[in-house]
């Protein structure tokens, strides 16, 4: 006579075994050639083996290295062509500049010192006392197309009865 405790019986555990990819050059797929969001209209499709793929791959990562390096090269040109303006002379700066098609610009940081009068209008019962800095923004704009404002800072120190 057998006993059994109720509880069903497994066999021998299955085991897992790791998966390898293994490379095979000659694999093909299909790929969406162009733009990726374009329209479905325009989707055209093409067939590449792996070794198209990753020479494709390759080709990318080196452009894309090659990209760096000469964006690099320009950043260091142009820093050189504004550090010694005067010693190359300006047409020849401008005409190298232009030939590398970056702009001949430096950042400056200047503090304006402004004086800013204005009427307002406020409700009866009110008066400057009620008025808080924080109620008011002041924001500067360039009117000389030259000079482009990449960061301002304005704050308003306080707020007094002027007349």
């Amino acid at each position: 006579m057998e006993f059994t405790t109720g509880q069903p019986t497994f066999g021998t555990p299955a085991t897992i075994t790791e998966y390898k990819p293994e490379y095979d050059p000659k694999a093909t797929i299909i790929i969406k050639k162009g733009y990726y969001h374009e329209s479905p209209a325009n989707i055209e499709y093409a067939t590449e083996n792996a070794d198209d793929i990753s020479r494709t791959y390759w080709r990318v990562g080196a452009l894309t290295e090659t990209n760096n390096r000469n964006s690099r090269t320009v950043d260091a040109v142009k820093e050189y062509l504004v550090e010694n303006y005067e010693d190359i002379g300006e047409d020849h700066a401008n005409e190298i500049a232009n030939l590398l098609g970056v702009d001949l610009s430096k950042t400056i940081e200047v503090v304006f010192d402004v004086t800013i009068r204005a009427t307002i209008s406020v409700p009866v019962g009110k008066d400057v006392d009620d008025l808080s800095v924080y109620d008011f923004d002041i924001e500067i704009s360039s009117n000389e197309a030259e000079y482009e404002i990449e960061e301002s800072e304005a704050d308003i120190d306080s707020i007094r009865n002027y007349f």
